[in-house]
């Protein structure tokens, strides 16, 4: 409930700034980089816990339904986690929160 809200107070104040798709090729290759330093994480478990982590999903919003899709245990969930880095601009992270509301939530349903 808390997230539905938090969703709801995203599209009533930050909807109509961005374009759909509004990553540029500057912020697809930052966005690229910092996926890069977290893919060693990806290879084996992780803690004591041996949490297994998937890869990060980067891409324009057409390609990462379509990524999402084609991993066959990512394809079998119910539900999506977005994490912004903490180290990204609040212009980058309304941009991927723009795309994921709009543009790629609504195709993995």
């Amino acid at each position: 409930m808390v997230h539905l809200r938090q969703l709801d107070a995203y599209r009533a104040g930050w909807a109509e700034r961005r374009e759909p798709d509004g990553a540029d090729e500057k912020a697809r290759c930052r966005y690229m980089e910092y996926a890069d330093t977290r893919r060693e994480r990806t290879l084996a478990p992780q803690g004591e816990q041996r949490t297994l982590f998937a890869r990060d999903l980067v891409g324009s919003a057409d390609e990462i339904p379509d990524a999402h899709y084609r991993d066959r245990v990512l394809a079998q969930g119910r539900e999506l986690r977005l994490e912004l880095p903490c180290n990204f601009e609040f212009e980058e992270c309304e941009q991927i929160l723009n795309d994921f509301v709009n543009l790629i939530a609504p195709e993995v349903g």
